[in-house]
């Protein structure tokens, strides 16, 4: 399982970076908008940020951890 998880968060890594390349500011929002286009070309990458549903995550919630994305309480 650890072979999975290296494999998906290095995938996670390049993909924000690739997401960053070219913005001065760096941020989320900033990230989120190129996610589609950097996903686009390079499906690799997608495929390996899938494999984290085999450790029992959601995409989202993989991403969201990436990021740093702090989960809002339900409560």
């Amino acid at each position: 399982m650890l072979d999975v998880a290296l494999i998906a968060v290095d995938s996670l890594a390049v993909l924000i970076e690739d997401a960053a390349t070219g913005s001065d500011d760096v941020t989320e929002e900033v990230i989120h908008a190129r996610i589609g286009e950097v996903l686009t070309k390079k499906p690799r990458l997608k495929r390996n940020i899938l494999l984290c549903e085999k450790l029992g995550l959601s995409v989202s919630e993989f991403l969201k951890t990436g990021l740093g994305i702090r989960p809002t309480s339900s409560a």
